[in-house]
C-alpha cells in the first residue's frame, strides 16, 4: 500500500482514495498514517492500493463512492427475569437460579453486555457469588444439563457438568457484612463463547453465604445491553 500527501485547504484536506474498490473516504486536516481515520480506512481495505488527494481535486478522477463508516451502537438495556431474592446458599455452588432465556434470534445482535449487582443476607459467612451465562447449543433453542430457559432453581448434576457448560461472567468473594451489595462490571458475552454469540442464553447465579440472599428484590438487578453496528 502507497500514500502520497498533498496540499489543499479546508477542514477535511484530504481524502484517501482506493483504487482496487473505488471508494474515497474523507481524512480531517493534518492527520497522519498513524492516527485513527487512517487505522479506520486501513482497516477496510487491507492489502488495497491506496492514495491520498486533496478533497479538491477529488472531483478529477474517476467516478468513486463515499467509504461508509461502521460505528458501535447499544439498543436498550433490559433487565434478566431472574429470582433472587432469599436464594438459599449452595457450599458446592451448584444450586442456585435460572434465568428466563434471552434469545438472539431476531435482532441478531453482535454481543450482549451483562452487569449488575447482588445483595447478600443476613450475618453471612465469608464465601462468594458466582454468575454464569448457559449457550443453547441449537436454534430450538436447547440447552445441556437442567437448564431449560425458565425463571427456576436449578441444581446442576456435578461440577465436572458445571465446568463444560458454564461461562463464568462474575465471581465476587463475599465478606461477613450483612445486606451488602455487591457489584459486577459489564463484561461482553461474545468474547466469553469465543469470539460469537448462541441463538439463546440463560444465567445461572449461585453462592456459599451460608445464608439466603436479601429478600427485597430491588437490591438484586443483572441488566443486559445489546450491543449491534450500524452504518453512517
Amino acid at each position: 500500500m502507497k500514500y502520497e500527501q498533498f496540499s489543499g485547504w479546508g477542514m477535511y484536506d484530504n481524502a484517501a482514495v482506493c483504487l482496487d474498490c473505488g471508494h474515497h473516504h474523507l481524512i480531517p486536516k493534518a492527520e497522519q498514517v498513524s492516527t485513527q481515520p487512517w487505522l479506520d480506512w486501513l482497516t477496510k481495505h487491507p492489502g488495497h492500493d491506496t492514495f491520498v488527494v486533496p478533497w479538491h481535486l477529488l472531483g478529477r478522477l474517476p467516478d468513486l463512492h463515499h467509504n461508509a463508516d461502521v460505528k458501535i451502537s447499544y439498543a436498550a438495556s433490559a433487565n434478566y427475569t431472574i429470582t433472587l431474592t432469599g436464594l438459599a446458599t449452595s457450599s458446592t455452588l451448584l444450586a442456585g437460579r435460572e434465568s428466563t432465556a434471552i434469545s438472539n434470534a431476531t435482532n441478531k445482535y453482535l454481543d450482549e453486555l451483562v452487569g449488575g449487582f447482588i445483595t447478600a443476607g443476613t450475618t453471612p459467612t465469608a464465601g462468594r457469588i458466582e454468575v454464569h451465562a448457559i449457550g443453547a447449543f441449537d436454534d430450538a433453542p436447547s440447552y445441556l444439563d437442567v437448564f431449560d430457559g425458565t425463571d427456576s432453581a436449578e441444581t446442576i448434576t456435578s461440577a465436572d457438568i458445571k465446568n463444560a457448560i458454564c461461562v463464568p461472567i462474575a465471581n465476587v468473594i463475599t465478606s461477613t457484612t450483612s445486606d451488602q451489595g455487591y457489584p459486577f462490571k459489564p463484561v461482553g458475552l461474545r468474547q466469553l463463547f469465543g469470539d460469537g454469540l448462541p441463538p439463546a442464553h440463560v444465567l445461572f447465579v449461585t453462592h456459599s453465604t451460608a445464608v439466603n440472599l436479601n429478600a427485597t428484590a430491588a437490591n438484586h438487578r443483572i441488566a443486559h445491553t445489546p450491543v449491534f453496528a450500524t452504518v453512517i
